[in-house]
């Protein structure tokens, strides 16, 4: 007597399903590897912006003082690309606001880019 055989389905990925999958792994990475160093740097400027907060009676600084103890700690951290314009010291009396506002456009392929900005400051002394 035989047996029916039994239809066994057939199990794995089609090729066509591989490389969509290898394509959509490989457009992660290639974001990832554009847009990470971006958010490092700003990791750098905004802890520059930060560490200026520990200096004594800083509200009572000049503006010339300011920008060069956050040119200094810029340095150390190895940031040269922040534009002039970013960085924008506010004094007021015993009032000072440091801000640094900026994007950044990176190319991802082609004519697909990527628009990231940024806005951090910190504030001392009485408004």
């Amino acid at each position: 007597m035989l047996y029916p055989q039994k239809k066994q389905k057939q199990q794995g990925m089609t090729m066509i399903s591989m490389v969509l999958l290898l394509t959509l792994i490989g457009g992660v990475v290639l974001f990832f590897f554009k847009v990470a160093p971006i958010y490092m740097n700003h990791g750098k400027v905004k802890s520059a912006i930060e560490s200026l907060a520990s200096i004594p009676e800083l509200e009572f600084k000049s503006k010339s003082q300011i920008q060069v103890f956050l040119q200094k700690r810029l340095s150390v951290n190895s940031v040269y690309d922040l534009p002039k314009k970013a960085i924008k010291i506010i004094k007021r009396g015993n009032y000072v606001k440091i801000s640094a506002k900026y994007d950044i456009k990176e190319p991802i392929v082609g004519n697909l880019n990527v628009l990231i900005e940024f806005n951090d400051f910190i504030e001392a002394g009485v408004k």
